[in-house]
């Protein structure tokens, strides 16, 4: 707590400095160069205004409205120098007022929507850490579980035991592919528990015991000749029961002929059930207390793998937002552009922003213009450095890419491969795409020398306002 307080303080004298030494400035220029405007009170926008600005997107809130009101007192006292006090108030004209105004004002909205950005950005900034480390643990967690596997197919292929054929569907259990689980999990009941016909099913999504009362659950794999329902739900007694007692249900319990046994499969982080393995037709001979550990065991098992692979398509999904292209979103690409032109202003080196405009886009249909944006996608990718950050962008069929250590001349080259491949891939005579071009756009900064002192950084909007001109063009 003492180490944010000092740095506060250390900040706070570090922006009155640079407002009181940006006022000296602005006053030595009027002195020696304008000695005919005192003040610059002709001058509109006021110079004093850039200084309010430049603090104020700096530093914040407070340091926006100190610098505001600095600035404003001297532009006061400059109006107010020549002014007898005793005809001061029917000698002045009030309206020249509103600059002093003006200036506190736009300290502090500035310097609030500077508050307001930066909480954003930390704030995403720990939600990313927050999912990057869920990662992490699954990861951990899918690995201690592949070492376990590891450990009892040794076991089972060193015995006699026919469960050696274990090994080849629990192999496919090793993946967090859900797909690939669930028929790892048909096989698995076919080969130890003796099913014909069997289905794995998985609940429908949105729907919830609050929500309604009828729980439905949606075939994902299934094995056998027989027909296999396309759903299950709870209305069938086998279901309702499984899903009261957790726990495996045979068909002289819940007296349904429909079904001779169904296992829950029960997510162990909230102990409730997502879904249900059916047997539907088994040799009568097989419906023993063996086969009902074997299949206990399985759906364990199964439980554990399919809900970690269901979370970790969950994290998975939010560190990727666009859902189209599989690029990052337009709030990650600002976030990196910010931090690639502070650290080229901090250490030397150049960044380049690289805008692609897809146009004449609104003109296909749908389904045109999502091929379209995964083509533009695939080409950025696969043309791109994997050190450049590639993402959707604003406005819209817009995409960006933040180029690392590219100078004005070199940021041409990689402009001009993805010209020559978007036309290879959706230009020539008879094409559907032949309309559709591109419009690019180079925004870049160069600093030669460390921390440099005699002017700030550019802004990422600066570069975007550069960019912005889409001097180039591909596809047309």
């Amino acid at each position: 707590m003492t180490a944010r307080r000092n740095v506060l303080v250390v900040t706070q004298i570090e922006s009155l400095a640079e407002m009181l030494l940006g006022l000296l400035f602005l006053v030595i220029i009027n002195v020696l160069f304008f000695p005919e405007d005192p003040g610059f009170l002709s001058v509109e926008p006021h110079p004093f205004l850039f200084l309010t600005i430049f603090v104020a997107a700096r530093y914040g809130t407070f340091d926006g409205f100190v610098s505001g009101l600095l600035c404003a007192m001297v532009y006061t006292a400059y109006l107010l120098g020549n002014t007898d006090i005793r005809t001061l108030f029917t000698t002045l004209e009030w309206h020249r007022l509103v600059p002093a105004y003006l200036f506190v004002i736009m300290g502090l909205i500035l310097g609030e929507l500077k508050e307001m950005g930066n909480r954003e950005v930390s704030l995403y900034r720990k939600e990313a850490q927050r999912l990057r480390l869920q990662i992490e643990d699954l990861k951990t967690e899918l690995n201690v579980c592949k070492q376990a596997k590891e450990e009892l197919q040794k076991k089972i292929l060193s015995s006699d035991d026919p469960l050696a054929e274990f090994r080849d569907s629990a192999t496919k259990l090793q993946s967090l592919d859900e797909n690939q689980t669930y028929s790892a999990i048909v096989d698995l009941v076919k080969k130890f528990c003796g099913a014909e016909s069997l289905g794995v099913y998985i609940k429908e999504e949105g729907q919830s015991p609050a929500t309604s009362e009828v729980r439905r659950f949606l075939l994902k794999a299934s094995g056998g000749t027989q027909d296999i329902p396309p759903f299950i739900d709870s209305t069938r007694p086998a279901v309702a029961l499984a899903l009261e007692t957790k726990k495996i249900v045979t068909t002289e319990k819940a007296q349904d002929d429909s079904i001779v046994l169904c296992a829950p499969l029960i997510n162990k982080s909230d102990e409730t059930v997502f879904g249900v393995i059916a047997i539907f037709k088994i040799p009568f001979i097989r419906v023993t207390k063996f086969t009902k550990d074997h299949l206990k065991a399985i759906a364990e098992w199964a439980s554990m793998t399919l809900s970690r692979a269901m979370e970790y398509r969950d994290a998975s999904t939010h560190v990727i937002d666009d859902p189209i292209t599989g690029l990052r979103n337009a709030r990650f690409v600002d976030e990196r552009l910010r931090e690639e032109i502070e650290r080229v202003s901090r250490y030397t080196g150049s960044v380049c922003l690289l805008l692609i405009k897809i146009m004449e886009l609104e003109t296909l249909s749908q389904e045109d213009r999502i091929e379209v944006m995964k083509g533009v996608a695939r080409i950025l990718k696969t043309m791109l450095r994997k050190v450049d950050c590639v993402g959707v962008y604003r406005p819209p069929y817009t995409l960006a890419a933040v180029l690392v250590s590219t100078k004005d001349d070199k940021a041409v080259h990689p402009a001009s491969r993805i010209s020559d491949a978007f036309y290879k891939e959706f230009g020539g005579i008879g094409s559907r795409f032949a309309h559709i071009y591109l419009k690019m756009g180079i925004g870049t900064y160069t600093n030669e020398r460390p921390s440099p002192t005699d002017a700030p950084p550019p802004t990422p909007d600066d570069l975007i306002q550069q960019a912005l001109t889409f001097r180039f063009f591909a596809g047309k």
